[in-house]
């Protein structure tokens, strides 16, 4: 055994030499340390202290050096260096941040010296690997405290559950997606908690974004799939467009059935239909078709269109089983045979087909003799059993002399083999058709072979060869019409499925193909197209197919084939090779040779097609046959790559013509490739590319250029600079980009010259992040950042800046500071996102109180207020509050932005709206002279239950004193009495009462002469107050307490004026108080009754029919917002029954629906019409009579629910 100096030396020999591959190098140095393991192990400080790389190969031979014997202190090294290469590589060591034994030191010693970019990866790094959940309490204590919130998030799942439970709730704002789904990976339960409040109508109001999180809900369904049900349950049309597999599905059919069952439509919306239906026993099926798909009632079954699921979920089914299902179905859901003779005729034509045969009879002769057109009955007719539908539309087609009717009757023959499923009298009316009808025109015999392509493949494929004969014999009897070419989609579906029959029955597909080919050339002008090939795309034998034209095409006929035909032959082979590893196919000659005759070409339009298809080949045999064909004139980075790695000898030796052509390209075309080949520095690869982009950036625009030729220069000068920007070292690339830093900040000229310059300038400010030592670029970027270069240089100088330690880019933008207003905005969000939050805040205080530029002061505010949002601490809050006041009347953009306060903490709302009305009320009053109305309209029902009590009465007083008595109040008003508690809620309605009650002492009767409004304002105020109250009322937490409410504000409304001038609104506020009060109870429409009787029975010789006018416009409003609730039909029905009044009886009238379409209604309908046409009392009689004129029905009036006084009383 040798020292360890030998190992050393053994590695450095490595990469000498000159034609070095970095897969073998790496392979040789796992050879070298797998022999001498032990040794390097014990000697690796030694090692990695000799080693001094002086290549990116070496470079990266140090890191796994560093990787394989997990040297902690080498690992900080890397990740502290200057060098991207190195901490890139560092990053993924994932044993480092897997541990962290001094989490104290981390924070103190470790932070300061990282970039911002590295700060980030490395917490998240850490959130994903730590398992240490106490280092990761210490590590995300630190971080929150030093750097906020917001950068903490990452470190969350490294801490204990209970911790993350805790601290999640402090969030203002979403977490990070991939805190989200590192967080699923290790509390799934935790996780599902979380993406709930995401959903959850409730508290999603902080979370207004959730299409972000797509990939978290499928992630939750693969870690707690039961987690997963239950959000799907409760939140599920909340979620995000996304989709599961069929795994998924199957898992959850197994394991949840019963909630499919339950709510199949919602349980259904992660999935596409045709997967669960797929997938579903024919006992599955009928369970769900009966408890979710099936409307309540059958009329609005009846109502379904075509595309509902009540209707495509039968096509599922098999034809022959479908009626048995469905007639099995209804008669469990509505205990009623759907083919008996009320209930049959009511199905619309579409459902006919779900029928069985006797019924789909009746119903057919029933109709059939009301229908007068020759289409309407043919269309009838093709729903019936085979048996049935055949003769009778044979005697149709037969008696009909229009071509268009026979042309729609021949559709209807084949939609009726369709409906039924019948495979093999299909056959039968092939023939008849060839035979009877010929010479029909080539409409009739296109919408023919239309319909036969549309056949269900299950139908098809059940088809005996024999049976398809007069198919073949009907297409040939029309191949020689002159617009053969509009039939060749047909044919390729048609021959499609008879040649997968072949397949299937392992017959012989060979003279159907042939006879394939001979049609679709026939409609291409003689020349085969690339739609042949789709023919088998979609078959398990598509590799049959694919070879059939390989070994046959070209002994069909030489040439006779486009271009396209040789892509898409190309591109089946490719898929199919990279699809199935077992069996290849091999490409042909021939096609080698088309192939070679396209690239070629110069005019030829398929040459990028062929590229990208070979881009997206996985298949190395098939590339590497391919390649010498396109290779070096078409090449992507893709290719380059794999190129690069498997025979780099082959790129050198073309890079004459690769690099020019890939500077000639966009950069980032290739920029991946740029990178790769550093490491092939040995093969001179980088070099080559390094002097061609000099030479192009050295080489003299033509004294006279065309747009084309300036055009050139301009892009490929500004994409070489980029490209040296990678290869180059960065002391000489900078050196470089100094030579072409601008002299002045603003392009005076306009020459070309001028322009192609400032190209490359441009270029150079978009390749500053390229260079691997970014503190370099530091004293060049200055150069670039004012005039017409800023816009350029801004992206540049964030990249930059966040990749250089945070000790060392702190006092430099600090510095910056005193620079262009245009430039200070990016380096104040730079100071923000880099430096500690106590020392951004601190630079943020001073300067706000000396700068004058608004657009700055802008800035400044918003990066406080989003500090105050994301932590609401009181330091926070105070450092919020001191910027606020002071904000100046110029600072109108700031101004309006203090209005919303939709993320403001719930401990902190109160004060806000505090800080900002007295604000509105003093210093801003000129300003904002709409500010308190502004602000108000910004208190919702969620704010306003933080809201203290001194601030609502301060904003009460504000509202009552300047609206009343012309203008209503906001919904404030509605809050402040409905959010508190009973021990204030009456000092409260007593308050606003005494403000409205002086109003409506003095106004009452005052008439506004102004010409606009309200006569009376004030008597439509308090309208619209009980109105808007009432309304409020109806989502209250506490229904009881809310209708007491109601209850006390009649009162006190009625000690401020009689019952006559607030009579509506006295009904108003008893209707909604009834139904706060019977929230929940099942005699609400009794009770409603009773109450409407009473109002009757008391006021009605005061008011007479303005009271019925009332109560028909309340009760009208009432049933729209609560449509569930009440049932027009019974409370009319409890009204005529159990009540005596004339005037209930009048009331019934007014507000019964004018339109009988609620079939289960009918027999309290017919109660109703019974009680009214036997009425004596004239009033009550007139009243139905209008009704009765009025009323329209949807449902068939038969013995069953109608009798001769029933009739007689509608006429």
């Amino acid at each position: 055994m040798g020292n360890w100096r030998d190992i050393l030396a053994a590695i450095q020999d490595l990469t000498k030499g000159t034609k070095v591959i970095p897969g073998d190098v790496f392979r040789a140095f796992n050879l070298l340390l797998n022999d001498r393991d032990r040794e390097a192990a014990e000697n690796i400080t030694d090692i990695l202290d000799g080693f001094k790389p002086s290549s990116p190969l070496e470079k990266l031979l140090r890191t796994k050096l560093v990787d394989r014997y997990k040297v902690s202190t080498e690992a900080w090294a890397l990740l502290l260096s200057n060098d991207s290469l190195y901490v890139n590589q560092a990053l993924k060591f994932d044993w480092f941040f897997s541990r962290n034994e001094d989490a104290e030191d981390f924070m103190m010693n470790i932070l300061p010296k990282l970039s911002y970019s590295t700060r980030l990866k490395i917490l998240n790094r850490y959130g994903s690997h730590l398992k240490d959940t106490g280092a990761g309490k210490a590590i995300y204590a630190g971080v929150k405290s030093r750097y906020g919130i917001n950068n903490a998030a990452l470190i969350l799942p490294a801490c204990s559950e209970s911790f993350v439970q805790h601290e999640i709730g402090k969030f203002t704002t979403t977490l990070p997606r991939i805190v989200v789904m590192a967080l699923i990976d290790k509390y799934p339960t935790l996780s599902a908690r979380y993406i709930e409040e995401l959903v959850d109508e409730k508290t999603s109001r902080k979370h207004k974004i959730v299409n972000h999180y797509c990939c978290a809900f499928i992630k939750l369904s693969h870690h707690d799939l039961s987690a997963f049900v239950n959000l799907l349950e409760k939140h599920g049309k909340q979620f995000p467009a996304f989709r599961l597999g069929n795994r998924q599905m199957k898992k959850l059919l197994k394991t949840h059935f019963d909630k499919f069952q339950h709510d199949f439509r919602t349980m259904i919306i992660p999935f596409h239909e045709r997967q669960v239906f797929r997938r579903l026993s024919l006992d599955q099926f009928k369970n769900i078709y009966i408890s979710s798909l099936l409307s309540s009632r059958p009329n609005e079954l009846f109502e379904n269109y075509r595309w509902e699921l009540p209707f495509t979920s039968l096509e599922y089914l098999k034809p022959s089983v479908r009626p048995l299902v469905f007639t099995s179905a209804f008669k469990i859901k509505y205990n009623r045979d759907c083919t008996a003779d009320d209930l049959l005729l009511k199905f619309p034509s579409l459902w006919l087909a779900n029928l069985p045969g006797e019924a789909r009879v009746k119903w057919v002769d029933a109709k059939i003799e009301g229908m007068n057109e020759v289409r309407e009955q043919a269309e009838c007719i093709s729903y019936l059993p085979v048996e049935h539908s055949v003769p009778r539309l044979k005697n149709l087609l037969a008696s009909s002399l229009d071509g268009d009717t026979r042309t729609e009757i021949i559709r209807c023959l084949i939609k009726s083999v369709k409906i039924n499923g019948c495979p093999k009298d299909l056959k039968d009316v092939i023939a008849y058709l060839t035979k009877k009808y010929q010479n029909e025109n080539s409409q009739c015999k296109r919408t023919l072979l239309r319909e036969i392509s549309d056949l269900d493949e299950k139908v098809l494929l059940k088809l005996d060869l024999e049976d398809w004969v007069p198919i073949l014999e009907f297409i040939n009897s029309f191949i020689h019409i002159d617009d053969v070419w509009s039939y060749k989609w047909y044919l390729l579906f048609i021959f499609g499925k008879l040649t997968h029959s072949c397949f299937l029955k392992n017959a012989d597909v060979d003279p159907y193909l042939r006879k394939y080919i001979e049609l679709t050339r026939l409609c291409n002008n003689g020349v085969l197209t690339g739609s042949v090939i789709d023919i088998g795309r979609k078959t398990a034998f598509k590799k049959n197919y694919i070879e059939w034209f390989i070994r046959e095409i070209p002994n069909i006929e030489s040439k006779s084939y486009d271009d396209y035909f040789v892509v898409q032959l190309l591109e089946s082979i490719s898929n199919y090779n990279c699809t199935t590893k077992q069996s290849r196919i091999e490409i042909p000659d021939w096609l080698l040779e088309d192939l070679q005759r396209i690239v070629e070409s110069p005019n030829s339009h398929f040459i990028g097609s062929i590229v990208k298809i070979l881009e997206a080949n996985k298949d190395v045999q098939l590339s590497d046959r391919l390649l010498d064909i396109w290779f070096p004139s078409y090449s992507s980075c893709e290719v380059l790559c794999r190129l690069l790695k498997r025979n780099p000898e082959k790129v050198l030796s073309n890079a004459d013509i690769l690099v020019p052509n890939m500077v000639n390209d966009k950069f980032r075309s290739y920029s991946y490739f740029y990178r790769k080949c550093r490491l092939y520095e040995q093969y001179g690869i980088p070099s080559k590319i390094i002097s061609n982009c000099l030479l192009t950036l050295e080489r003299k625009s033509p004294e006279e250029m065309g747009v084309p030729e300036f055009r050139n220069q301009l892009n490929t000068k500004s994409h070489a600079v980029q490209t040296l920007g990678i290869l180059q070292d960065s002391s000489t690339y900078l050196k470089l980009c100094s030579e072409h830093s601008p002299s002045k900040q603003k392009i005076e000229e306009n020459s070309k010259e001028i322009q192609i310059e400032y190209g490359v300038q441009r270029g150079i400010c978009k390749s500053l992040t390229h260079v691997s030592s970014p503190l370099d670029t530091l004293p060049l970027l200055p150069k670039f950042t004012g005039g017409d270069y800023l816009k350029v240089v801004c992206g540049s100088l964030v990249g930059v800046c966040v990749r250089i330690p945070e000790n060392v880019i702190l006092p430099i933008l600090e510095q910056w500071v005193d620079c262009p207003v245009s430039l200070r905005k990016h380096v104040l969000r730079l100071i923000s996102n880099i430096a500690p939050i106590d020392t951004s805040i601190a630079t943020f205080q001073k300067m706000f109180r000396t700068e004058k530029n608004t657009s700055l002061r802008l800035v400044l505010f918003i990066q406080v207020r989003n500090t105050f949002i994301a932590e609401p601490t009181e330091d926070s809050y105070k450092t919020f509050a001191s910027i606020v006041h002071q904000l100046t009347e110029d600072d109108k953009e700031i101004l309006d932005k203090l209005f919303d306060m939709n993320n403001v903490h719930e401990a902190y709302i109160s004060r806000y709206v505090e800080l900002v009305w007295q604000l509105i009320d003093s210093k801003w009053k000129n300003v904002l002279p709409k500010g308190k109305k502004t602000m108000i309209k910004s208190i919702d029902k969620h704010v306003f239950k933080f809201l203290s009590d001194s601030v609502c009465d301060t904003i009460l007083e504000y509202e009552l004193s300047s609206n009343l008595p012309n203008t209503p109040p906001s919904n404030f008003i509605c809050y402040y009495l409905m959010c508190c508690s009973d021990k204030i809620r009456r000092g409260r309605l007593e308050t606003v009462m005494a403000a409205l009650g002086d109003a409506i002492k003095t106004h009452w009767n005052d008439l506004n002469r102004s010409g606009s409004g309200y006569a009376f304002p004030i008597r439509h105020v308090v309208s619209d107050i009980v109105e808007s109250l009432c309304i409020e009322s109806k989502d209250a937490e506490e229904p009881a307490k809310a209708s007491l409410l109601l209850s006390d504000m009649k009162n006190s409304l009625l000690e401020y004026v009689g019952m006559a001038d607030v009579l509506k609104e006295s009904i108003w506020l008893d209707v909604y108080s009834l139904y706060l009060s019977q929230k929940g109870e099942t005699n609400f429409a009794s009770r409603l009754a009773d109450l409407y009787n009473n109002y009757i029975q008391k006021h009605w010789n005061n008011f007479g029919y303005p009271l019925i006018d009332h109560l028909k416009s309340v009760h009208q409003r009432f049933a729209i917002d609560q449509p569930i609730i009440v049932s027009n039909t019974k409370l009319a029905l409890e009204l005529l029954t159990n009540h005596i009044h004339p005037s209930c009886h009048i009331l019934a009238t007014e507000i019964l629906s004018s339109d009988l379409t609620d079939e289960e209604e009918m027999p309290m309908f017919e109660t109703i019409i019974d009680l009214l046409s036997s009425s004596e009392i004239p009033q009550v009689r007139a009243s139905a009579a209008c009704y009765f004129r009025n009323l329209q029905t949807a449902i068939a009036l038969t013995p069953h629910n109608a009798d001769a006084s029933l009739l007689q009383a509608v006429h």
